[in-house]
């Protein structure tokens, strides 16, 4: 069994909780050491008094993990048990990103403050920054992936669905629901009512299995060709999380690019969706343009020679690891 849900802030402050169809609502309660959100505490007794599950998360900023802690077990103290807790892993606002020490002595101070084993939000390009502490602490994963920013209800198979496992799959921030005008982040979770309980309930050091998701139908295969086409681009953009068309978009000068065969040339020079992704892991400069010093440090993460030069080797590492569905 799987449940439809969304999540929710400040930014939904005039939602309607007890009219959008929703089986769960996680709402923001904390960010940082000090932020508390203004509409945490109405939208949270509205879910409740609506008879929707309830989840909290914390937004993390980077002030100190015991401080971050602290504020979240503060504000989400009357809900501890029957609320599930999550801890938001993102790059915006967010002094200590990358470091994932801090990302686990944040997580080891919720549980110690408040017995629960919260869920680490992430989105499905940085899933490997937190698999392990994940993995060590019994956490559930909640998984951000978009197959595009269209205008979506709820979808009962989400793009990409099965090609990892996690308690909840975000897969749109274009919802639009009865209850409210203006768009939400739709959610998944992989399990039943009593499953989100447990989710809710005190630390046991394991994380409830989760619902089987839909199998994953068999992800075709690209060719190891050395050439990146329209192809390749899409698979490349699937499984950083990006805008699928099989274009490297705005990517004019090719001229250390000569294997590059997905470049759109009608519009200006300017910034790569993809490439900002890429650029994103690869933890360099975010400018969205696929020049030298991006191609070598994408050469030393394929573990090819790093000469700035986008060739056949490189492109045939490259195509190799995402027939993993992996970058």
């Amino acid at each position: 069994m799987t449940l439809n849900g969304i999540d929710i802030s400040n930014w939904q402050s005039g939602i309607d909780i007890k009219s959008v169809p929703a089986d769960f609502i996680i709402v923001k309660a904390t960010q940082g050491t000090g932020y508390v959100s203004p509409t945490f505490a109405a939208q949270a007794s509205a879910t409740v008094e609506a008879g929707k599950m309830l989840g909290l998360y914390h937004y993390i900023s980077g002030g100190g993990a015991s401080g971050e802690a602290a504020n979240f077990a503060k504000a989400a103290a009357s809900y501890i048990g029957r609320a599930l807790l999550a801890i938001d892993w993102e790059s915006a606002q967010n002094k200590a990103w990358g470091d994932a020490a801090y990302l686990d002595a944040v997580v080891a101070q919720v549980v110690a403050k408040t017995g629960v084993t919260p869920l680490i939000y992430v989105s499905k390009a940085y899933l490997s920054q937190v698999s392990d502490i994940a993995s060590r602490h019994g956490c559930g994963l909640w998984v951000a992936q978009y197959a595009n920013n269209s205008v979506t209800g709820y979808q009962p198979t989400p793009w990409n669905e099965g090609s990892y496992q996690c308690a909840i799959r975000q897969y749109s921030s274009s919802g639009r629901l009865n209850g409210y005008a203006g768009s939400l982040d739709l959610d998944k979770f992989y399990g039943d009512a009593d499953a989100w309980a447990r989710y809710a309930g005190k630390a046991s050091g394991t994380a409830p299995a989760p619902a089987a998701a839909a199998p994953a139908p068999t992800a075709p295969q690209i060719a190891v060709d050395g050439i990146i086409g329209p192809a390749t681009v899409r698979k490349w953009q699937q499984v950083m999380g990006t805008t699928v068309d099989g274009v490297v978009s705005n990517q004019v000068d090719v001229s250390y690019r000569p294997v590059l065969r997905a470049v759109n040339h009608n519009k200006p020079y300017g910034a790569s969706l993809l490439v900002k992704a890429v650029q994103r892991t690869l933890g360099v400069t975010v400018d969205g343009l696929l020049g030298p010093d991006t191609i070598k440090a994408m050469q030393r993460h394929l573990g090819v020679t790093a000469d700035g030069i986008l060739g056949p080797a490189t492109a045939r590492a490259l195509q190799t690891r995402l027939n993993g569905n992996r970058f």
